[in-house]
């Protein structure tokens, strides 16, 4: 049977990490996410594979080929622009011919895919969507079920307390090929927002399929490291270098080739330590952590539920929580690295340097030693320790008149990797961005007050406004900072700050 992967996307919400890779290449237990997706479908008998792709798709071609060392046939396609998930699938429509099966290149599951199309044939369904029961569905769409699982309508990231269910699009359906033709060509069309409630306008048969079992979207961190766990969860043997002694393990513990590990290491599973390796004395790798291969851990060093990419050096007496190192990356002795932080590529940290939690430093960025990183660091500037703040707080008060050219540059719209990613707490983004300060300010009038006040709280707004170039603005939010506003007042008084703004650079570049 045929099936498509939508492998396309940027991965935003995990930048800086898919800066250098592409999201289904994430390692996740030794392998990428998409051998294991590749395997997920091989095993309920989709052996005939479209992928999707368009961001740095030569890293999964070069990984993968023709699918021959899986036992699968894989088959590739480009995209010269974005189609969204279902002009994707139009894309590759004359290659479907019968009933056929689509997974998100960012899902890792368990969900019983043979069972689902069982029911889906039996319903005689023209669309059966995999549905999973969370929490807090606030930050994905909602399906809301009649009779005997059909789909009644979607609510798309419905607010808290205002969803019609707890079930949520996994992003795992099964479809039938005519309906393809509902989908305009070269077209960006998505399937939640558009295809959907298109077919339940027509009164066509779409039906949930209540799925059991393991679900994760590691488009996001929270995820990544969810299926992380669970695969490693997974894992129950342990396979051990020769030779290694004096070395305390527990649990199940995978070691690869030419590792050494020194006498007094201490290693909790379950866990994964890459080939050619090199753990020193005294450190401690704790359960539900990753090395890659080439890496070397020094002394008395703790890791702690922390994924580790190749060809990285961790130095002595650094601490690291629940935080992902990217490939090539140096860090200094007693450096501490807080939950949920994520070090992009080929980064440098110098000793003694703290990232607080939910920090993020995109790659090739050299921090100076004793450092204190907070908040999202694309650019040195935005490095703010105790010698920048004081070199800051010396500098001239701006004025609020600015240059038609400065004025052009502060309201320009800003590439992705500039843009403000807006979160509601550490690893939890909400799906909203903003690309420009006129959006940004639009976006205050909706976004949800938690995420304003965490950012405020976290000085995340006036850096970002320093980063594209605003001085004068940020030292008014630094003032408005400084007022302790809460909830719907801090909201009001940002927004109009930023209006306010707004509204003169705008005279200042004038019609």
């Amino acid at each position: 049977m045929k099936a498509v992967i939508l492998a396309g996307g940027y991965g935003t919400r995990l930048w800086p990490i898919t800066l250098t890779r592409p999201k289904p290449m994430l390692p996740l237990g030794g392998r990428p996410a998409l051998y294991h997706i590749i395997g997920y479908l091989s095993n309920h008998g989709f052996e005939d594979i479209t992928i999707t792709t368009n961001y740095l798709r030569e890293q999964i071609m070069d990984y993968f080929g023709d699918g021959s060392e899986l036992g699968v046939k894989l088959t590739y396609t480009d995209e010269e622009f974005p189609l969204g998930t279902a002009g994707s699938v139009k894309n590759v429509a004359n290659y479907l011919g019968d009933t056929f099966a689509v997974i998100q290149g960012d899902n890792i599951t368990d969900i019983d895919l043979s069972k689902m199309l069982e029911v889906h044939r039996m319903k005689k369904a023209v669309a059966t969507i995999a549905l999973k029961e969370v929490e807090d569905p606030s930050l994905f769409g909602v399906a809301k079920l009649g009779p005997e699982d059909q789909v009644l309508f979607f609510k798309e990231k419905p607010k808290i307390g205002e969803s019609p269910s707890n079930l949520i699009n996994t992003g795992i359906y099964i479809l039938e090929p005519e309906i393809l033709e509902l989908i305009p060509i070269k077209t960006e069309y998505d399937f939640a927002k558009d295809f959907f409630p298109e077919l339940l306008s027509k009164k066509r048969m779409v039906y949930g399929f209540r799925a059991k079992g393991f679900w994760a979207d590691i488009g996001h961190i929270k995820g990544y490291f969810r299926a992380l766990d669970w695969i490693l969860s997974r894992s129950r043997n342990r396979i051990l270098k020769e030779g290694v002694e004096n070395v305390t393990i527990k649990g199940p513990v995978s070691i690869g080739r030419d590792t050494r590990v020194d006498g007094g290491v201490t290693i909790y599973g379950p866990s994964m330590i890459g080939d050619r390796c090199y753990i020193r004395s005294g450190a401690m790798i704790n359960s539900y952590s990753v090395i890659e291969s080439d890496v070397e851990v020094e002394k008395d060093t703790n890791i702690e539920k922390s994924m580790i990419y190749r060809d990285a050096i961790i130095g002595p007496s650094s601490s690291l929580s629940r935080c992902i190192i990217a490939e090539g990356c140096k860090i200094g002795s007693g450096v501490k690295i807080g939950n949920m932080s994520v070090i992009g590529a080929n980064c440098e940290i110098g000793p003694l340097t703290r990232v607080l939690d939910g920090s993020r430093i995109w790659p090739g960025i050299r921090v100076e030693p004793k450092c204190t990183v907070k908040g999202f660091v694309k650019h040195l500037e935005q490095i703010f320790n105790e010698q920048t703040l004081a070199k800051l707080a010396s500098e001239p008060v701006f004025e609020e008149r600015v240059e038609k050219e400065t004025a052009i540059k502060i309201l320009a719209r800003l590439p992705p990797e500039r843009a403000f990613y807006f979160f509601k707490g550490i690893g939890e983004y909400i799906g909203q961005v903003a690309s420009s300060l006129e959006e940004f300010c639009t976006s205050l009038t909706t976004i949800d007050v938690g995420s304003i006040e965490f950012h405020m709280s976290r000085d995340d707004f006036r850096n970002w406004i320093s980063f594209i170039g605003d001085s004068e603005l940020a030292r008014l939010t630094k003032e408005c900072k400084e007022r302790n506003l809460k909830a719907e007042a801090l909201r009001r008084e940002l927004h109009n700050l930023v209006k306010r703004r707004c509204e003169g650079l705008r005279r200042t570049i004038g019609p």
